[in-house]
């Protein structure tokens, strides 16, 4: 697992309760494919089989109302391939979509691709923004998804919220997992 230090300062081991991201993620969307990613980004499993073996930690990131899920978790090889190609057909299913909060409020939402480094055997990432105005302000929460695969194991990241996503935050969490990954799968001690 990783620790806050290897994302830096500025990220603490999550604390609180509901917030309006959660509200967002439990929302109706007129896409079957783009409801299921609400579903997977609010369990934090973007895989959607059930792990054999799963560990999780959550940070938050307060100045930008940030929260970051990091899982790393044990499937079928054909589990893992199947999480991987779901995921990457998402900037086309749901390059744009709509939804409804729980409280009746409508969001305006989309997915597009974002960069990974080079890390683990197969790697993708997403961002999703859904828009919507709550009591006449403006709201859009921004969420990057991210998966890399190291054989039938496969890190997950979300991380995100109403302040925008850290791109840089998330591709660091991707690069420090799959290295400390390949230490433990190599009889290694991570290193961190």
């Amino acid at each position: 697992m990783i620790s806050p230090s290897a994302l830096g300062a500025q990220w603490n081991p999550a604390t609180g309760g509901a917030t309006r991201q959660d509200a967002l993620l439990q929302s109706k969307v007129n896409k079957a494919n783009c409801q299921t990613l609400l579903g997977r980004l609010e369990s934090g499993n973007l895989m959607g089989a059930t792990p054999t073996a799963k560990a999780a930690e959550a940070f938050n990131e307060p100045s930008r109302n940030a929260k970051m899920t990091y899982q790393v978790a044990s499937y079928s090889e054909a589990d893992a391939d199947k999480g991987m190609a779901w995921l990457k057909t998402l900037p086309n299913v749901c390059d744009g979509f709509t939804a409804v909060d729980p409280s009746g409020n409508k969001a305006i939402g989309q997915v597009v691709q974002t960069s990974l480094p080079n890390a683990g055997d197969d790697r993708f990432g997403v961002r999703m923004t859904m828009a919507s105005t709550v009591q006449g302000l403006r709201t859009t929460l921004t969420l990057d998804a991210a998966a890399a695969r190291i054989g039938p194991n496969v890190i997950s990241v979300t991380n995100g919220g109403t302040g925008g996503a850290g791109s840089a935050d998330t591709q660091q969490a991707v690069q420090s997992g799959v290295q400390r990954l390949q230490r433990v799968l190599a009889g290694k001690t991570p290193q961190g």
